[in-house]
């Protein structure tokens, strides 16, 4: 199951960004937070992140990670329908 999160935009390096505590929290779940746009220099689209996280941990991950502040969105992708 993928989850999708969004950190608030910051200038903070790759390395600051690792040490969020979204990153400490994804890996406690045993996933890790990978940017979905990872070269771009877009604060609003460098600030999204994905996590491939086990069926049964991904409702919790999210609900865990929601209750950082610096996290604006967190949610479980939907399934891709049918076209």
């Amino acid at each position: 199951t993928q989850v999708i999160v969004q950190l608030v935009p910051s200038p903070a390096t790759e390395a600051d960004v690792q040490q969020h505590a979204a990153f400490k929290q994804a890996r406690e779940f045993g996933a890790s937070l990978m940017a979905i746009h990872p070269s771009s220099e877009d604060p609003a689209l460098s600030s999204w992140f994905a996590a491939q996280v086990d069926n049964r941990k991904a409702n919790e991950l999210v609900e865990t990670l929601r209750r950082i502040p610096e996290v604006t969105a967190a949610y479980v992708k939907p399934r891709a329908a049918m076209p």
